[in-house]
């Protein structure tokens, strides 16, 4: 549950603490299910990141190490 919207991503209807797990593979089986969803979120939040730093951000050092890009006041991008 997140914790300023209160909006549940991954909703789960089973919990070690509510003990309803049928068997040990039902507990791996949903483990798997919530490391599959969480890492593919955490790599669209870094392709969103990385697409906007790319486009928005000027690449500082990249430009001081290519001819006049600082006498010019550009960046390489």
């Amino acid at each position: 549950r997140d914790a300023t919207s209160g909006q549940v991503f991954l909703p789960q209807e089973h919990a070690l603490s509510k003990g309803n797990f049928a068997n040990f593979d039902q507990v791996l089986a949903d483990w798997d299910r919530q490391i599959r969803y969480y890492t593919r979120k955490s790599i669209e939040i870094e392709y969103v990141v990385d697409t906007m730093l790319e486009e928005n951000v000027h690449d500082i050092l990249c430009s001081a190490l290519v001819d006049d890009c600082i006498e010019r006041a550009k960046s390489i991008k």
